[in-house]
């Protein structure tokens, strides 16, 4: 479970988000729209743990997350993030961030998890490249990889199918689907197009 309560956070004069109160239950995919600027993105940020609230407190099943002065480390969340700009690190290849993403775990495990990845985002022949030689499409999908390979509790995704065009995006919405159904996720999905987000919703809201 995710609990936003009174968070405010603001970027100098700007409030993104005032006062603000969420709670997301497990296994629950929340849909959330709203124009631009009604901050849906610094939301999913600092439920990442990558921005720290003004005040207010956020908790992750029942244990403090985030707050004024003290923030808990993202890669202790156990939460994929799928962002709008990939923010791809640019000394990997596809194949090479995928095994840094999976770590310790079992290689043959590991690998047959990346094959798995590889085949379903369509970036099986592109695993000796690295992001700057890939399309802003091969990309996305890329990060959608990246964030489903851990096997996190918790997905975040913001605009995850923005550079895709309609094919692949019905594609990637079954894989983000099913993954989170396999692995009982909590996902939150911010979209512009609740056409696409919205057959799996359990829960739609509008900022702004």
């Amino acid at each position: 479970m995710i609990k936003v309560q009174r968070v405010s956070k603001a970027y100098g004069h700007t409030k993104a988000l005032d006062n603000f109160d969420l709670q997301v239950d497990d296994h629950e995919t929340l849909v959330i729209t709203g124009p631009s600027g009604s901050g849906k993105t610094t939301l999913l940020r600092l439920i990442a743990g990558l921005e720290e609230p003004d005040s207010g407190e956020i908790s992750i099943n029942g244990e403090l997350a985030s707050r004024a002065g003290y923030t808990l480390e993202p890669h202790r969340r156990n939460i994929g993030f799928v962002m709008q700009n990939p923010a791809l690190w640019p000394h990997l290849n596809v194949l090479q961030l995928l095994q840094f993403v999976l770590g310790r775990k079992d290689k043959l495990e590991a690998a047959q998890t990346i094959n798995n990845l590889l085949e379903a985002t369509g970036l099986k022949d592109y695993k000796n490249r690295r992001p700057a030689d890939l399309s802003g499409g091969e990309a996305q999908r890329l990060s959608i990889a990246r964030a489903l390979a851990a096997q996190p509790s918790i997905l975040l995704l913001d605009e995850p199918l923005a550079h895709l065009d309609p094919e692949l995006r019905i594609n990637m919405l079954t894989l983000l689907q099913t993954h989170a159904e396999t692995l009982g996720a909590t996902t939150i999905h911010v979209s512009h197009h609740l056409e696409d987000a919205q057959p799996s919703a359990d829960r739609v809201i509008t900022l702004g």
